[in-house]
């Protein structure tokens, strides 16, 4: 009883249906009256605590908690919270944008399922059920009866009785848990989250109306929306690490910011380790620049395609943008148990990936969460726009392109998948000149693969340290000094484009 009453605390202390502000000085789009913090010390904290400031939620696994501050003073309390010595780190609560795009209604026609060669995979698997898709969104409603069959419980919970049966910290959490209004009732109240949960795994074989993709896997209902759309870091975060911890092998999720943020980076990074992909929307803006959650390393980020394999004029693009999957007029689920042609956006390009990373689980569940990835994008069909050309790093998902990919595997013991030679490809360098006193270089590309020691990046022949390593990006260390030369990234012996680096200028000093 004591945990329900302090859920139900909780609840009342995060607004119910708050619009986000842009802050007065960092000019962010933020909650109005919470910030995400990094306390400095437990001493640190209590002190925070005596001053009146309420510590609203701790997130524990990533170090981070959420406090009260005033209304619309979220700048001058960040600056507050560090001049007295309570905070190692401090930022603003960044909303989320739902990723959704409305058209015009399109005649009942699952075209997605076609165009990624589902039904084809569908002869391989359709799904298990025990391979468990996250959809964190707006919620999901449960009494549909394309989502019902499918829905995960959570068995070591006992529903309605007011206990933390499993001991998670959260209360009843028997359907999954709404992070939104810190409640264990996942209820769509929006309809965006139940037309990605459809997408992904509404019943398939049932005489009703559509199939998802994962027509065999669990839904497991993670809320993070509002009523009114907005998501915010200090609930987004939280449920990330929730699902992972739950054992969602994916997590679907079509929100997008326009900045990134430690917590939900550092989320992200954490359900990664848990071998829970993150497969999220690319965003609706028609632009290049990098949205987030889409755009961090360890999650796979997706644009929109149409019908003919065209970018859809909504998505986003950029090498920074992993595949594109159907993301207009996409048959979904919708709720009271309707049903809609309508769906389009990044938003409904998101749960089609989701869908078909999950059919990789359920061939091959206890393969490593990079092989996984890797079948996913590798298997790709690289299909240019006409007019954006080339708008994703590796291409259009295809779900029996990717099952044959993984099939064809050769599974190392230590769980990485040995893959036909593809070679690596570099897209850009930063700096793309040689600083004098040396430095880190970022290398953007593909085909770069996820284990370090199969690689090497070398410059005029010799080999550069590395201090991060993914496959489409790598962080290196250039010495001190360091001539003028052809920079490579060599992959199991097949070296990628040579990209030349010429010398940072560097000033003539003059004594006084």
């Amino acid at each position: 009883m004591v945990a329900l009453l302090t859920s139900l605390a909780l609840a009342s202390l995060f607004g119910t249906s708050e619009q986000p502000i842009l802050t007065s000085q960092s000019r962010v789009l933020a909650a109005p009256d919470r910030v995400i913090v990094r306390f400095a010390s437990e001493t640190a904290r209590k002190e925070c605590e005596r001053a009146g400031i309420i510590v609203l939620r701790d997130i524990p696994e990533i170090g981070y908690s959420v406090v009260r501050v005033p209304w619309g003073q979220v700048d001058e309390s960040i600056e507050r919270f560090i001049r007295s010595g309570w905070v190692s780190e401090a930022y603003p609560d960044r909303a989320y944008r739902l990723a959704y795009e409305p058209n015009d209604p399109l005649f009942p026609s699952q075209w997605n399922l076609f165009k990624m060669q589902v039904p084809q995979a569908w002869d391989w698997t359709r799904g298990s059920s025990q391979v468990v898709v996250a959809v964190l969104d707006t919620g999901v409603d449960y009494n549909h009866p394309e989502l019902a069959p499918n829905l995960w419980v959570n068995l070591d919970e006992i529903p309605n009785n007011g206990f933390d049966d499993d001991d998670n910290g959260l209360v009843d959490d028997y359907l999954g848990y709404d992070f939104a209004y810190n409640d264990p009732d996942p209820m769509d109240d929006h309809g965006h989250g139940t037309a990605c949960a459809g997408i992904v795994a509404a019943a398939g074989n049932n005489s009703l109306q559509i199939a998802g993709v994962a027509f065999q896997c669990r839904i497991m209902c993670v809320k993070i929306g509002l009523s009114n759309g907005y998501s915010y870091d200090s609930m987004f975060a939280p449920a990330v690490i929730y699902a992972a911890q739950m054992g969602a092998k994916v997590q679907s999720i079509s929100y997008f910011s326009d900045d990134l943020t430690p917590a939900l980076r550092a989320a992200t990074d954490y359900a990664w380790k848990l071998g829970s992909l993150l497969v999220v929307a690319a965003g609706n803006y028609n632009e290049p620049l990098p949205l987030y959650p889409a755009g961090y390393d360890r999650a796979v980020g997706v644009a929109a395609s149409t019908s003919s394999d065209r970018k859809a004029s909504f998505s986003n693009m950029g090498s920074w943008v992993d595949v594109a999957a159907p993301g207009v007029g996409i048959y979904a689920t919708t709720r009271g148990g309707g049903y809609t042609d309508s769906f389009a956006g990044t938003s409904a390009a998101a749960p089609n990936a989701a869908g078909v990373a999950a059919l990789l689980w359920s061939w091959s569940p206890n393969a490593r969460i990079e092989t996984i990835r890797e079948a996913l994008e590798y298997s790709a069909e690289v299909i240019p726009d006409p007019a954006a050309g080339a708008y994703v790093n590796y291409g259009r998902i295809n779900a029996d392109r990717a099952l044959r990919y993984l099939r064809e595997a050769t599974l190392l013991p230590d769980g990485f998948a040995l893959w036909n030679t593809i070679q690596p490809a570099i897209h850009w360098v930063s700096p793309h000149r040689i600083p004098y006193e040396g430095g880190r270089v970022t290398i953007g590309g593909r085909y770069f693969g996820w284990n370090p020691l199969w690689g090497r990046v070398m410059l005029n022949n010799q080999r550069l340290q590395v201090l991060e390593w993914t496959d489409g990006k790598i962080v290196a260390w250039l010495p001190r000094g360091a001539r003028p030369g052809w920079l490579q990234v060599v992959v199991r012996g097949v070296p990628s484009n040579r990209i030349w680096l010429e010398r940072a200028f560097h000033p003539t000093r003059r004594g006084a």
